[in-house]
C-alpha cells in the first residue's frame, strides 16, 4: 500500500498504524512498524499511545464485567442455586 508514497512520508505511515490498531488489524501493525525501523525512519509514538489508553480501558471494562459475573456466582452459590453457579461459570468466556 505504501510502495508509490516517498520514504519521507512518516506521517502517513503513523497514520496508517494508528487505523490498522483501532480496527484491529494486528499483524499488519507490526509488519508496517517492523518496515519503518528497517527503512530507518522514527515512529510516531503517539498512535501507541492512543493504543496502551484503549487498551486499558477495553481491559479495566472486562476486569468490572468478570467481577459481576463472579459476585453473581457468589450469590447463587450463598442461596444453594450451585447448578445455576456452574452454569454460569461454564458460560463465561474468557
Amino acid at each position: 500500500m505504501l510502495k508509490g508514497l516517498p520514504v519521507r512520508v512518516v506521517a502517513s505511515k503513523n497514520a496508517l498504524i494508528s487505523g490498522y490498531y483501532q480496527h484491529r488489524v494486528g499483524q499488519a501493525t507490526l509488519d508496517l512498524i517492523e518496515q519503518m525501523q528497517n527503512d530507518g525512519l522514527s515512529l510516531d509514538a503517539s498512535p501507541l499511545l492512543i493504543g496502551i489508553e484503549s487498551h486499558n480501558e477495553i481491559m479495566s471494562k472486562r476486569l468490572l464485567l468478570l467481577k459481576t459475573i463472579l459476585s453473581l456466582v457468589d450469590m447463587y452459590a450463598i442461596c444453594g442455586k450451585l447448578k445455576k453457579a456452574q452454569k454460569t461459570v461454564n458460560d463465561l468466556s474468557v
